[in-house]
């Protein structure tokens, strides 16, 4: 990667570290289903404005949008929700190190799911290490009495499933991107990609705002309003439109360094924002996790064959 490409993957990971805590201000005026319609309505409308005024137009064949809907519901609107839902009861930097845990979700249901990704010995000691790490995370307490603080850190994890399952119908659709092409021969545009998930989660959220909480709560001072829109704006709209355009320059395992990144950012914004401390077995589970990581992208391997050790895959 160019230095211009690490400084672009640092801003989306400032941005989306960012929006833990914004989302945890969020909640104090508003339930998380509306939290959640205001982070993705503006950020949705920015990136259609964004592809309209780039000239960019989007397929018309049905596949395509049928797999923008699904898509846009399991890796935005549904797993925003859940974490949003779990951060009324856990810190913004807990929810960021459980977020860290997707390449685990992604790991599993690729086992079953993608042709060619079944574990081997990397992946099964680096899914261990994930698990002890969670374990260590969530504690002996919450272990062995399921409380509210231990639900809310459950739904975190399964917005991590989401994402898994949402990665999985990303890149079908973005396969029929590739064999879809325009009426003039003119391929789709990455940020096409981008607005068609965006605005087809946003869609999401009239009904999941509905069936959730009945009504759409709306923010009512500006120390609220703020943090939503600049988490809708950049922290939604403004991430994920040079998220694309990352993914359409770098390698997919390096820009998943992401993962690594969110989880430092996120805890010491939510400390020097909103008081936030975290617990020593907290940065230990932490740690243990992005040990279990490096092994299950093989970015471990040069530093075991640094120390002679030798694991087959």
């Amino acid at each position: 990667m160019k230095l211009h490409q690490w400084l672009l993957l640092l801003f989306v990971a400032s941005l989306w570290a960012t929006s833990f805590t914004a989302m945890e201000i969020g909640l104090t005026e508003v339930n998380p289903s509306s939290v959640i319609f205001w982070r993705m309505w503006p950020g949705a409308l920015l990136t259609l404005a964004v592809v309209l005024g780039m000239g960019y137009r989007f397929p018309r064949h049905p596949k395509f949008w049928f797999l923008a809907a699904i898509t846009g519901a399991v890796s935005h609107s549904l797993p925003f929700v859940l974490i949003a839902s779990g951060q009324q009861y856990i810190e913004a930097g807990l929810a960021a190190i459980f977020n860290s845990a997707l390449p685990i979700s992604t790991t599993i249901l690729a086992h079953f799911f993608v042709r060619n990704e079944t574990l081997n010995r990397f992946k099964t000691i680096g899914l261990i290490l994930g698990f002890i790490g969670i374990a260590i995370i969530f504690g002996k307490d919450s272990l062995q009495e399921f409380d509210l603080r231990s639900f809310g850190q459950v739904l975190v994890l399964l917005a991590t499933i989401c994402y898994a399952v949402g990665l999985i119908f990303g890149k079908a659709l973005l396969a029929t991107a590739k064999s879809t092409a325009l009426p003039d021969g003119e391929t789709v545009h990455p940020f096409v990609i981008c607005a068609a998930c965006m605005v087809c989660g946003a869609l999401w959220m009239f009904p999941m705002v509905y069936l959730l909480d009945g009504e759409l709560q709306v923010p009512q001072t500006l120390g609220v309003w703020g943090p939503l829109m600049f988490m809708s704006i950049f922290g939604t709209g403004v991430a994920f439109l040079v998220y694309y355009h990352l993914l359409s320059q770098v390698e997919t395992t390096k820009v998943a360094m992401v993962t690594f990144i969110i989880p430092p950012i996120a805890i010491l914004v939510g400390w020097v924002m909103l008081g936030e401390v975290l617990s020593p077995n907290m940065y230990l589970g932490m740690l243990i996790i992005f040990l279990g990581l490096m092994f299950l992208d093989g970015r471990i391997k040069p530093l075991l064959r640094l120390l002679k050790i030798n694991i087959a895959d």
